[in-house]
């Protein structure tokens, strides 16, 4: 948890109900997957400023916001491929502007975007999901900031990004 906290403490230490990745995917919980891990030498992150071993976040997003992180996310996505009639993405990005960035240099490369983030009214998030998730629409890429990190049920979705760096495992 990102306050320091143990969310066991919140339970009195008992575990209703453990699954690990493996036996929920075997259990039919969740969808098998293919995970790509993607080199990305764009980016010099021993330059990005830090305040007591973490990132400042207004700084992290500005070094990933590059054009060249934009075309190294497509190039890959295009090779890759996905599942299904149309790709369908989800991409994790470290701050609001980061989104804001990617969205609208993936809408500059002909591609059909949208981003959400902590601030968007929900009427407004329910209708984008709907478009993303529409059998037929148009929308393929939704790039995120300080949303959809739990609760959230979209299954329509085949891509998922990860636009961040992260340091902790259960996020990752």
């Amino acid at each position: 948890r990102a306050d320091g906290h143990n969310v066991m403490e919140l339970c009195d230490w008992n575990v209703a109900y453990e699954i690990r990745l493996p036996a929920a995917i075997r259990g039919g919980f969740l969808l098998p997957f293919h995970y790509f891990g993607i080199a990305d030498d764009t980016v010099d992150y021993e330059r990005i400023p830090r305040r007591n071993g973490a990132f400042i976040e207004d700084e992290l997003g500005a070094a990933l916001s590059l054009s060249a992180r934009a075309d190294l996310l497509l190039r890959h996505a295009v090779e890759k491929g996905y599942d299904g009639p149309r790709r369908v993405a989800l991409a994790f990005c470290a701050d609001v502007a980061h989104a804001r960035f990617m969205r609208d240099e993936f809408e500059r490369r002909g591609e059909r975007a949208a981003m959400v983030c902590g601030e968007t009214p929900l009427d407004e998030r329910a209708r984008i999901y709907a478009e993303l998730q529409a059998p037929k629409g148009p929308l393929e890429w939704l790039f995120v900031a300080e949303a959809l990190n739990e609760g959230v049920d979209l299954p329509a979705i085949n891509t998922v990004a990860f636009l961040r760096p992260t340091e902790s495992s259960v996020v990752f």
